[in-house]
């Protein structure tokens, strides 16, 4: 089971008439899996089938009201024969029927994992997640000379679409239709494409969003990963959304003695690009301006850094958001991934 927290400070101002909240989000996320078989539709015939299923909850409330519910409907679908237990199951009305079970704790989001990526509902709407894989060539023609990114190389890009699936619209046509949208751009050379003659991640995530988006194809967002650690999101606004991961190995504090640990601090930033470069900033410059702060908790024991007796990732988030703010003003969150896959995401309003 995964946990993901999101800190929380009470600190309200009134400002000229306006209400204004400054602090940070407080969610929780949990993730569960399951084994378990269903009867479906393959090839025109039906088979019974069995896989792992693996789903999550986003809530803001009651977390352990829901952590103890959900561990309940986990341990009741685990090893089970889904049609003697729900008269339909497939994946819409799996996650449907989960909601239902947990809508009178509070509000929650819902999230399962599918053979084209992930599928989400709030109680309201339908949200898909679309991922596919593309192996691509390019290049940035306008870095500075000696830049390794100006240089003709090339990524497997991991793109993620995540659409809104209208209230009577197929799922599996919406699903099939996006994937053979994305299909042309494998094995090309991006920078040969009108529109993509820089093509950045920044540039390419705007490109598909309205090469793609349309009635049928209601795109709220598309995530472009260069890499495992670095990616770019866009989303319609006149902001992207990009982020730097970096892992780190730490001896932290555990029982009066020590521990150790490995660690994943994101660094998300939020800006205009500038037109010329094609990004809000350069994930190598990142990557530099992190650097001496990053020697400093890398290999090294966090119980004195943090000033603390027990391991805190939130601690841990909040250091390197206040040692990093300084030096680049468009960082909007830090977010540490530790013990048990428990995650903090320290965001500042």
């Amino acid at each position: 089971m995964k946990l993901h927290l999101l800190g929380f400070k009470c600190n309200f101002i009134k400002l000229y008439g306006i209400l204004k909240y400054e602090g940070y989000k407080m969610f929780k996320k949990y993730e569960f899996s399951f084994d378990a078989a269903r009867k479906c539709e393959i090839n025109g015939r039906e088979v019974h089938h069995g896989k792992s299923f693996v789903w999550g909850i986003q809530c803001n409330s009651n977390y352990d009201e829901f952590q103890k519910k959900c561990i309940s409907i986990n341990n009741l679908l685990h090893n089970s024969y889904l049609n003697s237990m729900y008269l339909e199951c497939d994946d819409q009305s799996l996650l449907n029927t989960i909601y239902q079970e947990l809508k009178n704790i509070g509000e929650h989001t819902l999230k399962l994992k599918t053979s084209y990526g992930f599928l989400l509902f709030d109680g309201t709407y339908w949200k898909v997640q679309v991922d596919k894989v593309i192996s691509c060539a390019h290049f940035l023609p306008n870095v500075e000379k000696g830049h390794k990114c100006g240089s003709l190389h090339g990524h497997d890009f991991a793109i993620s679409v995540l659409l809104l699936l209208a209230p009577k619209g197929s799922l599996d046509d919406l699903v099939t239709t996006v994937l053979e949208k994305l299909s042309p751009l494998e094995n090309t050379l991006l920078n040969d494409i009108k529109g993509l003659e820089n093509p950045t991640s920044e540039i390419f995530s705007k490109w598909i969003y309205y090469k793609h988006k349309s009635k049928i194809i209601n795109i709220l967002e598309v995530t472009i990963l260069e890499t495992k650690t670095a990616g770019s999101t866009f989303d319609g606004s006149k902001q992207w959304k990009s982020h730097k991961n970096f892992d780190m190995e730490c001896a932290i504090p555990f029982n009066g003695g020590y521990s150790g640990h490995s660690y994943q601090v994101t660094l998300g930033i939020a800006g205009d690009i500038n037109l010329d470069a094609g990004w809000s900033i350069d994930f190598s410059v990142i990557k530099a301006l992190f650097k001496e702060d990053y020697k400093i908790i890398d290999h090294h024991e966090l119980g004195e850094l943090l000033d603390c007796k027990e391991m805190d990732c939130f601690k841990l988030a909040k250091f390197v958001f206040d040692k990093m703010k300084p030096k680049i003003n468009i960082l909007t969150y830090v977010e540490v991934k530790g013990l048990n896959n428990e995650t903090w995401n320290y965001k500042p309003w």
